[in-house]
C-alpha cells in the first residue's frame, strides 16, 4: 500500500462543550511552528513574536486551514507582534491580493495566527483590534502559538460565540505542538512502500497530538528553506567525518556569536521602547471601565497636561486630564456600547505629544446599569468632593488656631516685659 501524501494529512481542533470544529493541515501547522520557534531564538530573553494569515474555507461550525503567509512585522514598537500602520497596510494588501496567488485562488482568509514568546496563550486588547478590523466574520478564528526554551510548543485556537464574544483570557482548550516531521516531507519521485499511515488525525480532549506514522518510513536531514515551501532531501542519515562536523560546530559558533552581539547593541532600543510607552490599558467590569496607565513613565512624569477621548460607540467624549490626575494612573468611566476606542494624549513642554490607543469589546450593557452605575459614581464624585471641602476647611482652621497661638505667645510676652519694666 502506498504511504499518504504527507501534505493531505489533516489534525481536528475541537473542544468539549463548544460547537466549533477546526481542521488544519498538518503540514502548515509544522511550518508555523518553525516559524514561530525561529522568532523565538533570534534575539536573547524572549526573541521576535511573528504571524500570519490563515487560508482555507469557512462553513458554519466548521473551519478548514489548509495554506498560511506570512505577515511582515518591522517591531517599531518592541519584540512583540504589534503591528504599525505600515504593517496593516501590508495586511490589507496581502488579503485582497490572494486571488493572484494560485495556491490561494479557490481559498479564504480564514483567520490569523501569532506567537506569544513573553506571555501566555490569550488576545490581548492589541490581539483583539486586528481581529476586529481585518476577521471580523463570525467564523473567523485566531491562533496563538507559544514556544518554550524547554518543551513543545503550546497553541490555543479562539473564535467568536453566536453572540460575537470572543474568550480572550484563555483558549477553549491549549495543545501541544510536536515537531511532525512526517507532515513536511515531500517524497522525491515515485512513492516507495511504507507502513499505513491515518488519513487523518484527531486531537481529542485530554490527549496529546499524535503523529502521523508516515514519519516513521523516512529518517536523515531536513532541508528548511524559505517558508512556507519546505521540502526533504537525503533519506539517508548522513555520516560526517570529524573534519566535517568541526567546520561544522565553529561556523554554528561564529552564527551565534553573531546574533548575541546584535541582540546586546539593540537591547537599549528596546528597553527605551519599554520606558516610553505610556502602557495604556482597560480592564471592564459590569460595565465599570477603569482605563489605567504607567504613572510612573517618563513621559506621564513629565507632562504638563493630558487629554483622554472616549469612543463610545456612535458618541464621543473628550476628557481633559491635569498632570496631578494624570499621576494617580487612572480614570473611571461608564460605558454604554459594545465597542470602545479610548486615545489618550500626554503633552509635554516643547515637546512632541505622546499618544496611545487601546479598544474594548464587550457584551452590550444590560438597560439601567450604565445608569445606575453613573449615578453611583456621580453620588461617590460628590461625596469625594464634600470630603475636600472639610479638608480644606480644617486646614484653614488648623491655620488659624496656629496663628491665634503666636498671637497669645506674643501677648504674653509683651505682658512679662511691661511687668518688668515698672519702678
Amino acid at each position: 500500500m502506498p504511504s499518504p501524501d504527507p501534505q493531505s494529512e489533516v489534525g481536528s481542533w475541537k473542544a468539549e462543550g463548544h460547537p466549533l470544529e477546526i481542521e488544519y493541515s498538518l503540514a502548515v501547522l509544522e511550518e508555523m511552528r518553525i516559524a514561530a520557534e525561529e522568532g523565538f531564538q533570534r534575539i536573547p530573553h524572549g526573541g521576535l513574536e511573528v504571524g500570519g494569515v490563515l487560508f482555507g474555507r469557512l462553513q458554519p461550525g466548521k473551519v478548514t486551514v489548509t495554506a498560511w503567509r506570512p505577515v511582515e512585522c518591522d517591531h517599531a514598537r518592541g519584540p512583540g507582534f504589534e503591528m504599525s500602520a505600515v504593517d496593516e497596510e501590508k495586511l490589507a494588501g496581502m488579503i485582497e491580493a490572494r486571488a493572484s496567488d494560485p495556491e490561494l485562488a479557490d481559498l479564504e482568509p480564514v483567520g490569523w495566527f501569532h506567537s506569544h514568546t513573553r506571555s501566555a496563550i490569550f488576545l490581548s486588547p492589541a490581539d483583539l483590534d486586528v481581529h476586529a478590523r481585518f476577521f471580523p466574520g463570525p467564523f473567523q478564528i485566531a491562533l496563538v502559538l507559544r514556544p518554550v526554551k524547554d518543551g513543545p510548543t503550546t497553541g490555543g485556537f479562539f473564535y467568536r460565540a453566536e453572540n460575537g464574544d470572543i474568550q480572550a483570557q484563555t483558549s477553549p482548550r491549549e495543545f501541544p505542538v510536536r515537531p511532525n516531521l512526517g507532515a513536511i516531507v515531500r517524497k522525491q519521485g515515485p512513492p516507495k512502500p511504507a507502513a499505513a499511515a491515518p488519513s487523518a488525525v484527531r486531537l481529542g480532549m485530554g490527549s496529546g497530538q499524535a503523529e502521523p506514522k508516515a514519519a516513521q518510513a523516512y529518517s536523515g536531514r531536513l532541508a528548511r528553506p524559505d517558508l512556507p515551501h519546505l521540502e526533504a532531501h537525503r533519506p539517508a542519515v548522513e555520516h560526517y567525518d570529524r573534519s566535517r562536523m568541526a567546520w561544522r560546530l565553529m561556523l554554528w559558533g561564529m552564527v551565534a556569536l553573531l546574533i548575541s552581539t546584535g541582540a546586546l547593541l539593540s537591547r537599549p532600543y528596546w528597553r527605551s521602547m519599554s520606558r516610553e510607552s505610556l502602557g495604556l490599558r482597560v480592564e471592564e467590569q459590569d460595565g465599570q471601565m477603569t482605563i489605567s496607565w504607567n504613572r510612573n513613565g517618563a513621559f506621564v512624569r513629565q507632562a504638563a497636561r493630558a487629554a483622554l477621548r472616549v469612543v463610545d460607540g456612535s458618541s464621543a467624549r473628550e476628557f481633559a486630564v491635569s498632570a496631578d490626575e494624570l499621576r494617580t494612573g487612572s480614570f473611571t468611566y461608564i460605558r454604554r456600547a459594545e465597542d470602545v476606542e479610548v486615545r489618550l494624549t500626554v503633552q509635554r513642554t516643547g515637546k512632541q505629544p505622546q499618544e496611545e490607543i487601546t479598544r474594548f469589546l464587550g457584551r452590550p450593557v444590560t438597560p439601567g446599569i450604565a445608569e445606575e452605575l453613573g449615578r453611583t459614581i456621580q453620588e461617590r464624585d460628590q461625596l469625594a468632593g464634600e470630603a475636600e471641602q472639610l479638608r480644606e476647611e480644617l486646614r484653614r482652621q488648623t491655620r488659624r488656631v496656629s496663628e491665634l497661638r503666636g498671637l497669645v505667645r506674643l501677648l504674653e510676652q509683651r505682658l512679662k516685659t511691661g511687668v518688668g519694666e515698672r519702678p
